[in-house]
């Protein structure tokens, strides 16, 4: 089968807006026309769930400089490619996040990151998933798998009335029979969950002014974004 049959949707550099979570600012007051108002389901922002706080080692907050994708832009950078950051000192952010260093699995976090995203009038987390934790092999560069998180994050998420969807991550030997796979498992564990973002291919093609959202008795799937579609092997 190949990744056409399976109807995902490729993004390519849209990782970068994972900063969103990252940079989030310490709790804040959300004004009460704000909490009020109809987030839009058309709104999302991709959202990492790999750091750490102190009792997690500082994952990915002491993440090591990667080299860049294009070799002639990383020649003013080469002198830091591979240095790894050491918190909480410093940081592998550009921002430092008003609330500290914190864990991605803390379900108080959680809430108030969805609280923020809807004030800001986002209506969907596009969380990143780095495959099924039984397979060898899915996770990250920093061996984190961010299935465990899930449960947390749509407890969240359903709290304020957002709504999530799926970033399937690379891992080691991922093909496309082993995205069918993941997509499985996801909607088997996760698919009934209210706070799942569910469409339909004629949502996604309907006219601006359509809802992509569509209630989960007439029909919809979860919506899924593949970062390096373009990797993956047919077979």
């Amino acid at each position: 089968m190949t990744r056409g049959q399976i109807g995902l949707f490729g993004v390519g550099a849209a990782a970068a807006a994972a900063l969103l979570a990252t940079c989030a600012a310490s709790p804040i007051e959300v004004p009460a026309e704000a909490a009020t108002a109809s987030d839009s389901r058309r709104v999302m922002t991709f959202m990492y769930l790999w750091y750490g706080d102190e009792a997690g080692n500082y994952t990915h907050w002491n993440h090591a400089v990667l080299p860049h994708w294009r070799p002639i832009d990383g020649l003013a950078f080469k002198h830091a490619t591979g240095r790894r950051f050491a918190p909480p000192e410093e940081i592998h952010a550009p921002f430092w996040p008003r609330r500290g260093l914190y864990s991605s699995s803390d379900p108080v976090v959680l809430e108030e990151q969805m609280r923020e995203m809807r004030a800001a009038g986002i209506g969907v987390a596009v969380v990143s998933w780095w495959g099924r934790p039984d397979v060898p092999g899915t996770h990250d560069s920093q061996g984190v798998n961010t299935d465990a998180v899930v449960p947390a994050v749509l407890a969240a998420a359903a709290k304020e009335n957002m709504r999530v969807a799926f970033h399937l991550e690379p891992y080691e030997g991922r093909t496309a029979a082993s995205v069918v796979k993941d997509v499985e498992y996801i909607r088997n564990r996760y698919g009934a969950h209210r706070a799942v973002l569910r469409t339909t291919r004629a949502a996604l093609g309907a006219r601006p002014s359509t809802p992509l959202e569509v209630p989960s008795d007439e029909g919809g799937v979860p919506l899924f974004f593949v970062y390096d579609s373009y990797h993956i092997p047919d077979e």
